[in-house]
């Protein structure tokens, strides 16, 4: 990035300001995740006893637990990583190669780096309650959405779930100090919270009321400054 900088402004992520965007969309990841894992709790109490006040206030203290039969973690082509040294870095981990990923059975499946990888030949192998991860377009089709609503498997927006990368962008463009981006990230949990909240209202996919929050955001600001949307 510092060597394109020398050809062009028009370039972000650099040494001494953002620097790599990673730790913040993983960071964003996590939040994807403890909101996911919040919803889930709570369609879970709801389907079983009734919500209740003490049902709806545990919903709000998220329990991650590890995934059925040990947890896991896949790095794409480098499954391998891992083994030896490296698996000390996580508490709860077993390489699968990348092909069996999706049928491993587990809480939450989080998709990362790579996107398209789910699509009609992986839905059908997935055993999770929850998909949320930091890839980009993780459905293959729009039409995908459909199958999740079918299975019940909670779907988290992608770009939310991966929104942390962007606000560190955002904030280096803008000349934000790093716990001011920190903290925007960290807000993930809640604008997933109202996501979900919205979705279940309306009766919608949370990829639906995401795109309509979006866009009541979105005729708010240019309301705020005279302008058509």
């Amino acid at each position: 990035m510092a060597f394109e900088s020398m050809e062009t402004e028009f370039v972000t992520s650099l040494h001494g300001r953002s620097r790599n965007p990673s730790p913040l969309t993983a960071l964003g990841t996590l939040q994807g995740i403890r909101a996911a894992a919040t919803e889930g709790l709570r369609r879970w109490i709801t389907r079983r006893y009734g919500g209740g006040s003490a049902g709806t206030r545990s919903c709000r203290v998220p329990s991650l637990r590890a995934p059925r039969g040990g947890g896991r973690k896949s790095d794409g082509h480098r499954h391998e990583r891992g083994k030896g040294k490296a698996s000390s870095e996580f508490l709860f981990r077993k390489a699968v190669v990348p092909g069996d990923i999706y049928a491993v059975d587990a809480d939450i499946f989080a998709p990362c780096a790579l996107g398209v990888g789910i699509n009609d030949d992986t839905i059908p192998l997935l055993k999770v309650d929850i998909v949320t991860g930091g890839a980009n377009n993780q459905l293959a089709e729009p039409s995908h959405e459909d199958e999740f609503q079918r299975t019940e498997i909670l779907l988290v927006p992608d770009y939310i779930g991966n929104a942390g990368g962007l606000i560190n962008i955002y904030g280096e463009v803008h000349g934000w100090a790093s716990d001011r981006s920190r903290k925007k990230v960290e807000d993930i949990f809640e604008t997933l919270c109202k996501v979900f909240e919205l979705a279940r209202g309306e009766g919608t996919m949370p990829a639906t009321a995401a795109d309509s929050l979006a866009e009541q955001q979105i005729r708010a600001a240019h309301t705020r400054h005279g302008t058509a949307f």
